[in-house]
């Protein structure tokens, strides 16, 4: 009878352990760049644009949060995608 206690005790130590793990993986910050080129905040139905339709990012939207103040560090497209990357300012590329 000592053996099986034993042995239930320790399988259920070990899964308060994975679940303890599961937790904290949990309580990391889902972030998700969205980016597209020749594409405004006003082109997205999630801002109110009533003729482009865009149900995923609308979810997204929904579901997440919606910047509505955002920064770019350039106003061309490819130093602000190098930028978001490497996590330097634009004038530290190459």
């Amino acid at each position: 009878m000592k053996k099986i206690f034993l042995i239930a005790l320790s399988s259920f130590m070990g899964l308060s352990q994975l679940s303890t793990a599961q937790e904290k993986i949990a309580k990391r910050p889902n972030i998700l760049f969205a980016v597209a080129d020749d594409a405004g905040w006003k082109h997205f139905s999630a801002y109110g644009c009533k003729w482009v339709k865009t149900p995923a990012f609308d979810r997204v939207a929904k579901d997440g949060i919606l910047f509505n103040n955002a920064y770019t560090p350039n106003g061309k497209c490819a130093p602000s995608r190098a930028c978001i990357i490497t996590g330097r300012n634009s004038w530290q590329l190459e």
